[in-house]
C-alpha cells in the first residue's frame, strides 16, 4: 500500500471514526460472498456419511447411492453425471441449506452398456466396476 493511500485512510477514519473502517469491512464480505456463491460445491466421497452403492435386483446395470451429507449447513441442491469414454462420473452438488432441501443422499443410477467404472466427486473415487462387480461402500 502506499504513503499517500495509507494516509488518506488514516484520514478517513480520524475523520469518521471507526465506523467507516467497519462499512468497508461489510462490504468486501458482501463482495466476497457473492463471489463464492457462485462457485459449484462438489460433495466428496469422504464427506459422506454411511455411503452405500447396492446393485437393484430389479434391473441389469442399475446401482443405488445412498448416504448422509457429513456438511450440517449443507444440502444436495441437484446430481448430474458426465460420461467420459468407459467412466461415468457422479456429481453431487451443494447448497446452504434451506427449506425443502436435505443432505440425504439416495440416487439410483442407470450405468450404460459401454460403461466399464462408476466414479464419484471431483476426485474420481471409483466406486463400481464392471469387470470385477464390486462396489465400494464406507
Amino acid at each position: 500500500m502506499s504513503v499517500e493511500n495509507e494516509y488518506m485512510i488514516t484520514k478517513l477514519v480520524s475523520k469518521f471514526g471507526y465506523g467507516l473502517s467497519f462499512i468497508l469491512m461489510m462490504m468486501m464480505a458482501v463482495i466476497c460472498s457473492a463471489c463464492a456463491k457462485d462457485k459449484d460445491m462438489i460433495l466428496e466421497l469422504k464427506d459422506v456419511q454411511f455411503f452405500q452403492v447396492q446393485p437393484m435386483n430389479s434391473s441389469i446395470g442399475s446401482i443405488k447411492l445412498s448416504g448422509l451429507v457429513f456438511h450440517s449447513s449443507l444440502a444436495i441442491k441437484n446430481i448430474s453425471t458426465s460420461l467420459d469414454d468407459e467412466k461415468l462420473q457422479v456429481l453431487v452438488h451443494l447448497t446452504p441449506t434451506s427449506s425443502g432441501l436435505s443432505g440425504n443422499l439416495i440416487y439410483n443410477l442407470v450405468i450404460p452398456d459401454k460403461v466399464n467404472a462408476v466414479t464419484f466427486g471431483n476426485e474420481n473415487v471409483v466406486i463400481w466396476n464392471r469387470s470385477t462387480g464390486e462396489v465400494k461402500s464406507k
